[in-house]
C-alpha cells in the first residue's frame, strides 16, 4: 500500500514500439504482466492504456508510466511544440 520507491525504464524505438522494459520496486512481479501482453502481442502503449483492468492495482501504476511516455512523446512532436509556443502567447 505504501510502495513508493522503485521506477520502470522503457526500451522504446519511438515508433508505438516498447522492446522491453525494467521494472524496480517491491512489486514489480505484479506490472510484469502488463508489459509481457504489451511485448508480445506487439500492441502500441495506447492499446493498452486502453484495456480495462481492476483498480486500484500495481498495474495501474504500469499504465501511468505508459501514459507519461505518451504525453513526452506527444509534446516533443512538432504538434506538441506547436501546443506549447501557443500557451506562451495566450493570457
Amino acid at each position: 500500500e505504501h510502495d513508493i520507491e522503485g521506477f520502470i525504464q522503457f526500451v522504446y524505438r519511438g515508433t508505438g514500439n516498447i522492446l522491453g522494459v525494467t521494472i524496480v520496486g517491491d512489486r514489480a512481479g505484479e506490472m510484469l504482466i502488463e508489459f509481457q501482453l504489451l511485448i508480445e502481442n506487439k500492441l502500441s502503449p495506447r492499446e493498452l492504456i486502453s484495456i480495462i483492468d481492476a483498480y486500484p492495482t500495481y498495474s495501474h501504476v504500469a499504465r501511468k508510466a505508459l501514459a507519461k511516455l505518451m504525453i513526452q512523446e506527444l509534446m516533443s512532436s512538432s504538434v506538441g511544440k506547436l501546443a506549447q509556443k501557443a500557451v506562451k502567447i495566450l493570457p
